[in-house]
């Protein structure tokens, strides 16, 4: 692999681990605007409002993991060098295994309030 293609990789992993953290902060004020019922409408039960919360956490929540798993193959993938793969890996495969771990945690919340978030207000 050319040095331009591992400095382009790992751009497009950066931009990936972004989009990431943009998209999974969101989720708690989702649990926050759904528990607390703001703007909700008023034919609407607090009860509802806070469970419809967990669907857009479960949403979120995929959407990342989709991309995470983009990042996991560029880091899997055997076109790289081997001195190549094991700087990359080794800078970002921690970073990502946090992301995965966060990113799943979040939508098992989510889909329990989701679930059971009627059962919680």
């Amino acid at each position: 692999m050319l040095e331009t293609d591992a400095v382009a990789l790992e751009s497009k992993i950066k931009t990936i681990f972004n989009i990431c953290l943009i998209l999974i902060i969101p989720t708690i004020a989702f649990a926050t605007i759904g528990y607390f019922g703001i703007m909700k409408p008023e034919s609407e039960d607090l009860s509802a409002w806070f469970q419809r919360s967990g669907s857009l956490i479960v949403m979120l929540s995929v959407i990342v993991e989709f991309q995470l798993f983009s990042i996991h193959t560029s880091l899997n993938t055997s076109r790289l060098a081997f001195d190549q793969y094991e700087a990359l890996k080794k800078k970002y495969g921690r970073k990502h295994l946090v992301y995965s771990v966060l990113t799943v945690s979040v939508a098992i919340i989510g889909t329990v309030i989701w679930g059971y978030g009627d059962l919680f207000r």
